[in-house]
């Protein structure tokens, strides 16, 4: 089954509690925790040609703003 998390914010950690339908007591629970990634366009990319040239077409991306590798 999946689930959408809305609304987390950027490179932060979040701890969430996994648990069967209709659980009772000592159900089967796991504890997921993760960290997002860091807010990457912070600023819009620039595109560095107006136009696709040779069926290319390159974007320049801002600089991350975060000492910690994005995977």
């Amino acid at each position: 089954m999946k689930k959408l998390i809305s609304d987390l914010q950027p490179d932060t950690d979040y701890s969430f509690v996994l648990m069967n339908r209709g659980s009772s007591a000592g159900g089967l629970q796991h504890l997921v925790s993760i960290r997002t990634a860091p807010d990457v366009l912070q600023s819009k990319p620039i595109a560095t040609n107006k136009y696709i040239q040779e069926g290319k077409f390159t974007l320049t991306l801002p600089k991350v703003q975060t000492s910690v590798p994005v995977r």
